[in-house]
This record gives C-alpha cells, sequence and structure tokens, in this order.
C-alpha cells in the first residue's frame, strides 16, 4: 500500500500539484505530506533558480542610476 501511495503523490506532484492538494488526496496533514513527498522533486530546487536568474538576467541595470 505504501508503494501505491507513493507512486500516487509522485504523480500528483509531477502534474504541479502543490501540497495542500496531494495532503487532501491521500488525507494526510499537509506538513506530513510536504515531509513525506517534497524529496521526489529534486529539480524544483534548479527550476525556481533559474527562474530567479531569468528575472534578473533581463531587468533593466539601475546601478548606474544610483550614484555609485
Amino acid at each position: 500500500m505504501r508503494t501505491l501511495r507513493l507512486t500516487y503523490a509522485g504523480v500528483l506532484i509531477a502534474r504541479t500539484a502543490g501540497p495542500k492538494v496531494v495532503a487532501t488526496r491521500l488525507a494526510e496533514a499537509i506538513e506530513r505530506a510536504v515531509a513525506s513527498y517534497t524529496h521526489r522533486l529534486p529539480d524544483e530546487v534548479e527550476g525556481t533558480r533559474g527562474a530567479v536568474e531569468a528575472f534578473f538576467e533581463s531587468a533593466p541595470d539601475v546601478a548606474p542610476h544610483l550614484g555609485g
């Protein structure tokens, strides 16, 4: 049964379900769901890092206007 729950959680997470949805579907507290299943998203950290880097790379250069 545990393997089925892990697989189901993995499918939900892969389909970008948030922690609240995963917890609700598995009838668990959100804290337990986050603690139990977030290890299944190692690429999530890289994805968010890339999004932040892309934002700052596309931002206009404001440093010359700061008088520095």
